[in-house]
């Protein structure tokens, strides 16, 4: 009789086949999950740089408005008399954020400057050959011109030009009118953002030119970028990655398009500061799989030298082969052994160090486990470990909350897999790993909250803001009732600034937001939208008179003195109130109209609650 083939091979052999197919198996594996998680490494840094970038183009946009607003509010008062407008731009410089660089020029229709708050007495120079000048002089749209960094004549500084042009009583080009900003005021949302070493947020035209950037804006200012976002057409936004033009440093590169001012923002993370974590992570599976493969060597030899074991040692090697794939997901952390048909479980001890027990501390059975999955989470951590044992997923993989010894809970991911069956197809053994993931789950919930919310005050910022009016808004169509927008600009607030520095001026915005939130509702919603201004909304009211009512509420407390570092600090407040839908039923009509309002109580004498008036339109 023919012996099978088997037993045709010599043991010795057999076992040098086998853990070679192991060992091979086990460095795929590894490759496998390096692979997989450098893809999640970018994927990650994709998302949350998107998310920055989203955030830094709303702040752009919003300092782009404010701006804008100024630009033509003082072409109005020129073309009203040149004799006041140097006091009308003193004016209106202290309604705009302290860390710009505020410089204003009057250019005639022959190019000649005609006026400039830096040097009032400096000689008339031709500026007729500035991109802004050419663009407005042949063009009949009253539009506002965003030039590239250039070096102002008489201020010799890196300054960004806004401009409109200025029209005679017939409609005709009669000059521009130009608003100097430094870069850096586009750059400062860098100090709010961590991304690692040698990261950049940059402010570029179409066409590459960079506006801003940040860190080391000087050696930015006159170059231009490169990258696919120049042949991009109309996508609001996109990713690449190269070596930076400026510094050489290559980046993984997020830019968001801001349509309205052919501008666009530009967020790079440098792939070493990327992939720290994932060098880590792949350290320590590199030494993983080296202690795997002196174990598989250990395995070997013992199998070798104990031939007359064999049927028992290939049966537990065939077992230690599927926990060891598991402890490798987990690369060190807990790994758990079930017996489903007893419902007993072998916790590894660092399965329990980590919810803070000893050793052996939980009792080895399912029960114990169950019972310290949260409340919230119970029913999917049950149903996702069903699916599995009924065969309609691979693996059980599942993110849920865990109580820990001292009655706190943690977030953990758990992944398992069904590894033995008896007859008929009766599950045996399920095994797998616990991985502890609280800081990424916290992680992931900071970013989240800090692309929505103020980073001095902690205030939701113009985003969350936008996106409460727009479902206030909603529902007050769908209910027929009121609600409405309150704009409030503190007055003095420039003079704390220069008197007593940045610091006091921080902690007084605090105090400032602290004040607001007791004056209203818990429904209600204060925003921060940038230096001394504020956006209040008010989802549920009756009549207008009760948002004057909360607004004079707001400006009492306000005018109320302010103990501020050791000074007793006096400030007030500017409010115009706008309503749904009397005066606006839609978020920019809204905003737009209580922004009137609280330029009307300003030029009113300030200290003053304003509701938009019909007229005013």
């Amino acid at each position: 009789m023919k012996l099978p083939l088997a037993a045709r091979i010599p043991l010795r052999k057999q076992i040098r086949v086998m853990l070679s197919i192991l060992f091979c198996a086990l460095w795929l594996l590894i490759a496998f999950n390096l692979q997989r998680l450098h893809h999640h490494t970018v994927d990650s840094a994709r998302t949350e740089n998107l998310n920055l970038a989203h955030a830094f183009s709303e702040e752009v946009q919003s300092s782009i408005n404010a701006v804008d607003y100024t630009l033509i509010d003082l072409r109005e008062r020129w073309q009203g008399g040149p004799a006041a407008f140097a006091a009308a731009v003193r004016r209106r410089q202290a309604y705009l954020e302290n860390e710009m660089v505020f410089q204003v020029s009057i250019v005639d229709a022959s190019g000649k400057l005609a006026f400039s708050n830096v040097n009032p007495s400096a000689k008339p120079l031709d500026l007729s050959d500035r991109e802004y000048f050419r663009m407005h002089q042949q063009s009949t749209i009253d539009q506002l011109h965003i030039s590239e960094p250039l070096r102002g004549r008489i201020s010799q500084r890196w300054l960004i030009q806004f401009t409109r042009p200025l029209l005679d009583a017939d409609g005709k080009f009669d000059g521009a009118i130009v608003l100097s900003v430094a870069p850096q005021y586009f750059s400062r949302f860098y100090e709010t953002i961590d991304l690692g070493a040698d990261s950049t947020i940059t402010l570029v035209r179409n066409n590459g030119d960079i506006l801003a950037r940040s860190p080391n804006p000087p050696l930015a200012m006159g170059k231009a970028l490169t990258g696919s976002f120049l042949n991009a057409g109309k996508a609001i936004s996109g990713i690449y990655q190269q070596p930076s033009e400026v510094d050489g440093i290559e980046r993984l590169y997020v830019w968001r398009a801001l349509p309205k001012y052919d501008l666009r923002v530009i967020i790079g993370q440098s792939l070493p500061s990327l992939f720290d974590a994932y060098y880590e992570q792949r350290r320590i599976y590199l030494l993983a799989g080296v202690g795997m493969s002196a174990l598989l060597g250990w395995i070997w030899y013992f199998m070798i030298t104990g031939s007359r074991q064999r049927a028992r040692s290939l049966t537990e090697l065939a077992e230690s082969e599927a926990r060891w794939k598991f402890a490798l997901e987990g690369a060190g952390d807990g790994v758990w052994d079930w017996n489903v048909q007893t419902g007993d479980v072998l916790f590894s001890r660092r399965w329990q160090e980590m919810l803070g027990y000893a050793e052996n501390e939980i009792a080895p059975h399912m029960g114990e486990w169950r019972k310290r999955v949260h409340p919230d989470d119970e029913q999917e951590f049950t149903a996702s470990l069903q699916r599995h044992l009924d065969r309609q997923t691979p693996a059980f993989i599942q993110e849920y909350r865990i109580q820990c010894k001292d009655g706190g809970f943690k977030w953990v991911l758990a992944r398992g897999m069904v590894v033995s069956h008896g007859e008929q197809g009766a599950l045996l053994r399920m095994v797998g790993t616990q991985v502890d993931i609280t800081e990424q789950k916290t992680n992931e919930e900071s970013i989240h909250h800090r692309a929505q919310h103020d980073a001095l005050t902690g205030l939701p910022n113009r985003t969350l803001l936008t996106d409460r009016l727009r479902q206030a808004i909603i529902k007050a169509k769908r209910d027929t009732a009121c609600l409405a927008l309150m704009y409030l600009d503190l007055d003095k607030f420039k003079p704390v600034n220069d008197t007593y520095g940045h610091p006091t001026g921080d902690l007084l915005l605090k105090e400032v937001a602290a004040r607001m939130q007791k004056c209203l509702r818990e429904s209600d919603t204060v925003a921060r939208i940038g230096g001394d201004e504020f956006v209040v909304l008010l989802p549920a009211i009756t009549a207008q008179q009760d948002a004057r009512l909360i607004g004079e509420q707001l400006r009492s407390a306000l005018s109320k003195p302010f103990d501020i570092a050791g000074h007793r600090l006096h400030i007030s407040a500017s409010i115009g109130i706008a309503v749904y839908p009397v005066h606006g039923n839609n978020e920019t009509a809204l905003s737009t109209n209580a922004d009137k309002a609280m330029y009307r109580a300003k030029e009113n004498g300030r200290n003053a609650v304003e509701i938009y008036k019909l007229d005013e339109a």
